[in-house]
């Protein structure tokens, strides 16, 4: 397959999708304002180290000159909570612009106990609380996996009822954080989610 990160550092999921011998790009610029620089030589030494392939572009995604369609998977594992609404603009775009039409997003993006809605903030020093729904409709994305009950933006969304299960839940350690898990297609699909997502 081919596959598109990103955001994805030096976190581990881009090597180990390459040692299976898939074709992954990861691309992250890095953004030193939030403490996550490092060298492009670590990450040549780790794709050595692992023999796995992985093409770092270290530009924002509204400069990877790809083909259109030519991914399989677009993944994001917990960076797109930390962009700005121009970055996150600019992925939605390529998403529309690079997936397969029988592509697939999985998308992990963190939701912070300490903002909205759980209070009045609206960012700490690590991002901020990221409407689920608006993004996938931004993406022009359906739904495909994942529970509208824990994803912030769907009517069945309840900040109350999320606090309620936090026993069940695994919460970060380091910081009060949940991890919001889902895939999505493209809208035209014959999954699950038939039905616009309005705004």
């Amino acid at each position: 397959m081919r596959i598109l990160e990103v955001g994805g550092g030096l976190s581990g999921l881009q090597f180990v999708l390459a040692m299976e011998r898939n074709g992954v790009i990861n691309v992250d610029p890095g953004q030193d304002d939030v403490g996550w620089k490092y060298r492009s030589e670590l990450h040549r030494g780790l794709c050595r180290a692992l023999h796995a392939p992985v093409q770092l572009f270290r530009k924002k995604i509204d400069s990877l000159e790809a083909p259109p369609h030519s991914f399989d998977v677009v993944l994001s594992v917990s960076a797109l909570e930390h962009f700005s609404d121009t970055d996150l603009a600019a992925v939605a775009d390529a998403v529309k612009r690079l997936l397969k039409p029988d592509g697939i997003v999985v998308t992990t993006i963190d939701l912070f106990l300490d903002l909205q809605p759980f209070s009045g903030r609206e960012h700490n020093e690590w991002g901020r609380n990221l409407d689920v729904r608006k993004f996938l409709n931004m993406a022009g994305l359906k739904l495909d996996d994942g529970s509208p009950t824990e994803l912030l933006g769907f009517s069945e969304f309840r900040p109350a009822q999320i606090l309620g299960n936090l026993a069940i839940y695994l919460v970060g350690e380091y910081y009060p954080t949940l991890s919001q898990c889902f895939v999505a297609r493209h809208g035209q699909h014959d999954g699950k989610a038939e039905a616009e997502v309005p705004d």
